[in-house]
């Protein structure tokens, strides 16, 4: 069995206004979390992941103030040949 734990930081980042007169305003800064679990099935043969993105389900927005998806869940199978 193996997890996994990423945690990333992304500081202020600056952007601009659309309209005139241009504005330099900045994001407020964010940390996003994902976790995983995997574990080999059959002679290691395939292998089953559950895991989950942005854990904490951060609010955030790009630096063109486009807001960013949300938490999501998965399941992921793979298999060797």
């Amino acid at each position: 069995m193996n997890a996994r734990t990423a945690l990333s930081w992304v500081g202020p980042e600056a952007y601009y206004s659309r309209v005139t007169p241009i504005v330099q305003r900045t994001t407020d800064p964010y940390a996003l979390v994902d976790l995983s679990v995997s574990k080999a099935l059959l002679n290691s043969h395939h292998v089953i992941t559950v895991g989950v993105d942005n854990a904490f389900d951060t609010y955030r927005e790009a630096p063109y103030g486009m807001p960013q998806a949300g938490r999501a869940i998965y399941l992921r199978l793979r298999s060797k040949l």
